[in-house]
C-alpha cells in the first residue's frame, strides 16, 4: 500500500506542478468541468466501476476474514490451545502437571470431558420416536464454577449459572433449535449402549466453551452434563465393546483476551511441551492460532481469486472509460483545432484532457469505494448459503470492511483511471490543426513510421524471445506464457504489421494457438488465476483484431446473407467500420465478460452432467455410505442383518493432524483405515497414480493394504472454504500425520490420488497404519451394498430408524455427490453474478456509444431524413448497427470459451487420469446469449426513438456536427 500511495502522491505532484505552470490548460480543464456536466457523468461511471470492483474483490477477503475470526469468539472464546487425550490415566497426569506448575503466560486451566451421544426430543404426543434427532450430538463434562474462574465470568465463555444436577442438562443454543426444545422440556440421551432422561434447565448461547466446536462442525451441538455423567453411561455396560473412550479435554487460556491470546500462542506451546514431553499420548493443539491463520490465508485467497476474476470486468470499465474520452474529443475536436490554431501545443491540449480527467477520477474513485461497498454487501447476501454450507465446517459470512481495503481500493481505482486518462489525452494530442477542424480521422496514411517504433521493437523482441526461452526451460508458467506472445506481437512491428493485412491475421491467429496449446504443451498450471486472466484477454483482442481487419468482408458477406435489406444495413454498418478502435473497445468489453461466463457456465454444466460418474467415483462398488457414533458404533454384521442390505464393510474413521512436506503447520482432515473386506467390495476411484509402478488402480489399493507406509489422499485434501480444488498435495509426497497415540507423528507416502471426496473419508491407509497413528481405532464409518431390487432410500431410511440410538446416519452415494454438486454449482452462480457486473459495463458502454452517435451523427440524420428516409428506417439503422456489435461480441465470448473449455477439460490432465467428457448446457447458454442480446438493444432503444424523432430543419441547423 505504501508503494500505491507513493504512486498516488508523485501523479497529483505532477498533475498539480503541470496545472500551476500551465494556466490555460487549467482555465480549459476546469472550464469543461464546470460546463459539461453531461459529458462528465459517463466519464465518472467509467472510472467508478473500475474502482468499485477492486474494492468488492478486497473487501470479499475482508469479509471471509472477519467472518472465520467471528469463529474465536463463538466458538472458542478465552480457549488458545486444547490438549486432549482419550487415556484417563495420562489426561489425569496432564491435569495435574498444568493445574499445579500452569506455563507463565496461561491464563487459566480448565478440565472437560467429551463424548459423542444421540440427543433425541419428544414428539407432540410425548412419543420421542417421532421427536427430532441430533445423532451426533456432542456430551461435555464441565465445573462451571471453574469455568468462571477460567475466564473470570460468562461473557466470553458463555457459561452461565451453576453446573447442571442429576437428571438435568444445560444445552447450547444450536442443540435447543435443532431440537425444538426449552426450558422445562426433556430430551433422551443414548451413548455407550444406555439411555438417559434429562430435563433442560438452560440455553446457553453460542460463545466460547458453551460454542465449542471443532474445524469440521457447522453447528455448536453441545449439552452439558452433572460431572460422572459419561463414566456412569460408560460402566454400565450394554455398548458393542467397540466404542471411543470418552476425549479429556484440557482447555488452556493465554494471557492477553479472545485475539491478543492467539498471538502467545508459540510461547505458550513452548511451555506447555516442556511440561508435557513426558507424557506421550497428548495431543497439544493451537486451535485458536490455526483458526486465525488459516482465516487471514482464506480470505487471501478468496480477495485475489475475485480480484482476478474482477480483472475482466475491470478491463471491460477501462474500455469503456477509453471509448468514452475518445469520443468526447471527437466532440470537441473543433474546438481543439482552435486551440491549436491559437498556438496551444499537443502537450498543452493532452495536459488540459489529463487535468479533467483527473478530476474526474478523483469523484470517480470516491464514488467506486461507496459502489464498491454495496456490491460486497451484494455478494455476502448472495453468497451466505454457499459458505455456510461449504466442507469444512461452514461459515456463517458478515460483511467485513477494513478501512485499509477502502484505501487501497480508492488509490488502485485513482491510479488506474488517471493512467487510462493520461494515454487517451496523449492519443488526442496527436490531432493536427488540419484534422482537428476538417474532423477527419487521425489514422492519416500518409503518415510515416518513426524509426525509433521499429528499433524499439527489434530489442523487445529479442529480450521477449529470451525471455521464452528462459521460462520454458525453468518451468515459469507465467513468463512461459506471456513472453511468446509479446515476442510474437514485437516482430509484428520489426516486419511492418500495420501495412500487411495477412500478417496482422497470422500473429493474432498464432497468438489464439499459442495460449491455448501453451497448457497441454508445457504442463501449465491450469488453476493459475493469473494465466487463465492472460489467456481469455490474449483471446478476445486477438480475435477482435481479426474482426477489425475483415469486418468489411463480414459486412459485405452479411447484406448478402439478408438480400433485400437495402440502405438501412448498409447504413447501420457503416459507422461501425468507420470507427473501428471505438467498435474494437466495445466488443472487447462483451467478448472479455461472455467469455468467462460461458466457460463458468461449461465447467459447471460439465462437473453437474458427470454426478452418475461421480458417485461411482465415490463409492466404488459400495452404494450407501453409514456412520455412526463413536461412543456405540454399530459392526458390519449387525447392519448386513438388515433387510435390503447385502453386503457392508467398516473403516475406522477419526480425525487427525496432517502436514505436507514444506509446510510450516498442522491441519484437522480426516484418515480412515481399511482391510480387505472392504477391498472385495470395490474401492472409490483414483484419479492419480504412478502408472509406471503399479499396473492398475486395484494394485494401488493393494499395495496401500499390504505397506502401512504408503497412503491414498482424497482429491479435496486439506481444502478450506468453497471454491476450486486446491492441489495440496500429489503423488509421491511426504505427509506427516498426528494424533494422540504413543508413538507421535508418522509419516506417510502418498502414491495416490482417489477421486472421492465429498464423502469426507479423507486419507485411507490400512488399518494396521491407522493403528500406528490413534490408540484403539473405531469402525464408525461403514461402506454398504444394497440388495438387487431394493430401494436404495428406503433401505437408508429404514437403516436410521433402526439404529437411531446409535447416532447412524445413512446416505446413498448419489445423495452425497448431488450435495457436492450444489454446492459447488452455488459456487459457480456466485462467480457468474459477480462476472455479470462487468457485462453490465459493456452493456452500458455500447448504450453511452449510441448516445454519442446521435449527437454525433445529427448532420447525418438531417441529410438522410431530408432526402425521404422514414424515422422507422432512422430507427432500425441503430438498432441493427448496436444487435451487430452485441453480436459479434457475444459470439467471439462465446466460441472462445467453448474451445478453452474443450482443451481444458478433453485436452489438459487438469481432471487428472479421469477421462471427464465435455458437457455444454445449450440450453442455459442460449438463454444467457439470448439475454445479452435482447438487453443490449433495449439499451439503444432511447437512443434510437430519439434520433429518429429529430426534425430534418433542426438537424441541419446545427452549427457543428455533434453540437448540442
Amino acid at each position: 500500500m505504501i508503494l500505491l500511495a507513493a504512486t498516488v502522491a508523485a501523479l497529483l505532484v505532477v498533475i498539480v506542478v503541470f496545472a500551476v505552470l500551465n494556466p490555460t490548460a487549467r482555465r480549459v480543464a476546469l472550464r469543461n468541468v464546470l460546463r459539461r456536466r453531461v459529458d462528465a457523468v459517463p466519464v465518472v461511471l467509467g472510472c467508478a466501476f473500475g474502482t468499485a470492483i477492486i474494492v468488492s474483490s478486497l473487501l470479499v477477503g475482508d469479509t471471509l476474514d472477519a467472518s472465520l475470526r467471528d469463529r474465536a469468539t463463538e466458538r472458542l472464546g478465552p480457549i488458545d490451545v486444547v490438549v486432549s487425550s482419550y487415556d484417563i490415566e495420562i489426561a489425569g497426569a496432564a491435569r495435574d502437571f498444568l493445574v499445579m506448575d500452569p506455563p507463565k503466560v496461561a491464563d487459566g486451566v480448565l478440565a472437560a470431558v467429551a463424548a459423542d451421544a444421540t440427543l433425541v426430543a419428544a414428539g407432540e404426543d410425548g412419543d420421542k420416536s417421532v421427536g427430532k434427532v441430533i445423532p451426533s450430538a456432542r456430551l461435555i463434562e464441565v465445573y462451571f464454577d471453574w469455568a468462571k474462574e477460567f475466564d473470570k465470568g460468562p461473557s466470553t465463555t458463555g457459561l452461565s449459572g451453576s453446573t447442571p444436577g442429576s437428571g438435568k442438562v444445560a444445552l447450547g443454543q444450536d442443540t435447543a433449535d435443532a431440537l425444538g426444545v426449552g426450558k422445562g422440556d426433556s430430551v433422551e440421551v443414548y451413548a455407550y449402549g444406555q439411555s438417559l432422561e434429562l430435563d433442560v434447565v438452560r440455553i446457553l448461547p453460542r460463545t466460547g466453551i458453551a460454542g465449542y466446536a471443532t474445524e469440521f462442525e457447522s453447528q455448536s451441538l453441545n449439552a452439558f452434563v452433572e460431572l460422572g455423567t459419561i463414566d456412569d453411561l460408560m460402566s454400565r455396560g450394554g455398548n458393542s465393546g467397540d466404542a471411543r473412550d470418552p476425549e479429556r479435554l484440557l482447555f488452556v487460556s493465554a494471557k492477553g483476551g479472545v485475539f491478543g491470546g492467539a498471538e502467545r500462542t508459540p510461547e505458550l506451546i513452548e511451555q506447555l511441551g516442556d511440561r508435557l514431553d513426558e507424557l506421550p499420548g497428548n495431543d497439544v493443539d493451537p486451535v485458536k492460532q490455526d483458526l486465525l491463520t488459516g482465516a487471514a490465508e482464506d480470505g487471501a485467497e478468496f480477495r485475489e481469486l475475485f480480484l482476478s476474476l474482477g480483472t475482466f470486468a475491470i478491463l471491460a470499465g477501462i474500455a469503456l472509460l477509453v471509448n468514452i474520452l475518445v469520443m468526447l474529443s471527437e466532440d470537441r475536436r473543433r474546438e481543439l483545432g482552435i486551440l491549436r490554431s491559437m498556438g496551444m501545443s499537443r502537450w498543452g491540449i493532452s495536459g488540459s484532457f489529463i487535468l479533467e480527467g483527473a478530476i474526474y477520477a478523483l469523484v470517480a474513485s470516491a464514488l467506486g469505494v461507496l459502489l464498491g461497498v454495496g456490491v460486497a454487501r451484494l455478494i455476502v447476501l448472495l453468497a451466505a448459503d454457499v459458505f455456510a454450507s461449504a466442507r469444512p465446517g461452514g461459515v456463517d459470512l458478515r460483511l467485513g470492511v477494513e478501512s485499509s481495503s477502502l484505501l487501497i481500493g480508492f488509490l488502485a481505482g485513482f491510479v488506474v483511471s488517471v493512467v487510462v486518462v493520461a494515454v487517451a489525452s496523449v492519443w488526442v494530442g496527436r490531432m493536427t490543426v488540419v484534422e482537428a477542424i476538417r474532423g477527419t480521422s487521425q489514422r492519416s496514411e500518409s503518415r510515416r513510421e518513426c524509426p525509433w517504433v521499429r528499433v524499439t521493437a527489434m530489442i523487445a523482441a529479442g529480450i521477449f524471445l529470451i525471455s521464452s526461452a528462459s521460462s520454458i526451460a525453468t518451468g515459469y508458467d507465467l513468463g512461459s506464457l506471456v513472453s511468446p506472445t509479446l515476442a510474437l506481437v514485437c516482430l509484428a512491428f520489426v516486419i511492418g504489421a500495420s501495412k500487411k493485412r495477412w500478417l496482422v491475421s497470422g500473429v493474432a491467429v498464432a497468438s489464439m494457438l499459442w495460449v491455448i496449446l501453451a497448457f497441454p504443451l508445457l504442463g501449465l498450471d491450469v488453476d493459475d488465476t493469473i494465466l487463465f486472466v492472460f489467456q481469455g484477454l490474449v483471446l478476445a483482442l486477438a480475435a477482435i483484431v481479426l474482426i477489425g481487419h475483415h469486418q468489411a468482408r463480414l459486412g459485405a458477406a452479411l447484406q448478402r446473407l439478408v438480400g433485400g435489406a437495402g440502405p438501412v444495413l448498409r447504413l447501420a454498418l457503416s459507422y461501425p467500420l468507420d470507427r473501428r478502435f471505438r467498435t474494437g473497445a466495445t466488443l472487447l468489453a462483451y467478448s472479455l465478460i461472455v467469455f468467462t461466463l460461458v466457460f463458468s457456465l461449461i465447467l459447471s454444466g460439465t462437473f453437474s452432467n458427470q454426478s452418475e460418474e461421480l458417485a461411482a467415483d465415490e463409492g466404488g462398488g459400495y452404494d450407501v455410505l453409514v456412520s455412526t457414533s463413536s461412543a456405540d458404533p454399530v459392526s458390519s454384521k449387525e447392519l448386513a442383518a438388515v433387510n435390503g442390505v447385502e453386503d457392508a464393510a467398516t473403516l475406522n474413521w477419526t480425525v487427525a493432524d496432517f502436514r505436507v512436506s514444506g509446510s510450516d503447520k498442522f491441519q484437522d482432515w480426516a484418515l480412515s483405515g481399511f482391510d480387505d473386506e472392504f477391498l472385495k467390495g470395490g474401492a472409490p476411484a483414483l484419479e492419480e497414480f504412478d502408472r509406471d509402478e503399479y499396473p492398475d488402480e486395484s494394485a494401488v489399493w493393494e499395495a496401500v493394504s499390504k505397506n502401512p507406509e504408503l497412503a491414498i489422499a482424497d482429491v479435496a485434501f486439506l481444502e478450506s472454504g468453497g471454491g476450486p480444488p486446491e492441489d495440496n498435495v500429489s503423488v509421491g509426497d511426504s505427509i506427516e500425520v498426528k494424533a494422540p497415540a504413543e508413538d507421535g507423528k508418522s509419516r506417510r507416502e502418498v502414491v495416490a490420488i482417489s477421486a472421492a471426496g465429498a464423502a469426507f473419508s479423507g486419507v485411507m491407509v490400512s488399518k494396521e497404519s491407522l493403528a500406528k497413528i490413534v490408540d484403539d481405532p473405531v469402525g464408525n464409518r461403514h461402506y454398504l451394498t444394497i440388495s438387487d431390487g431394493a430401494n436404495t432410500g428406503a433401505v437408508a431410511g429404514r437403516l436410521q430408524e433402526e439404529f437411531l440410538v446409535n447416532g447412524l446416519e445413512a446416505r446413498s452415494f448419489e445423495e452425497v455427490v448431488d450435495d457436492a454438486l450444489v454446492r459447488q454449482a452455488q459456487f459457480f452462480d456466485l462467480i457468474e453474478g459477480y462476472l455479470a457486473l462487468g457485462l453490465l459495463v459493456g452493456i452500458s458502454g455500447l448504450g453511452i456509444v449510441m448516445i454519442r452517435a446521435v449527437r454525433e451523427r445529427r448532420r447525418q440524420i438531417g441529410v438522410l431524413r431530408a432526402l425521404g428516409l422514414p424515422p422507422s428506417s432512422v430507427r432500425a439503422t441503430f438498432l441493427i448497427e448496436s444487435a451487430v456489435v452485441a453480436v459479434e461480441g457475444t459470439l467471439v465470448g462465446a466460441v472462445l470459451a467453448l474451445i478453452t473449455g474443450y482443451q481444458l477439460i478433453v485436452v489438459s490432465s487438469a481432471f487428472g487420469d479421469a477421462n471427464t467428457s465435455l458437457y455444454i448446457p445449450w440450453f442455459q447458454l442460449l438463454v444467457l446469449l439470448a439475454a445479452v442480446l435482447f438487453v443490449s438493444v433495449a439499451t439503444t432503444l432511447p437512443s434510437a426513438t430519439r434520433a429518429a424523432a429529430i426534425p430534418p430543419a433542426i438537424a441541419l441547423r446545427t452549427v457543428e456536427e455533434g453540437g448540442a
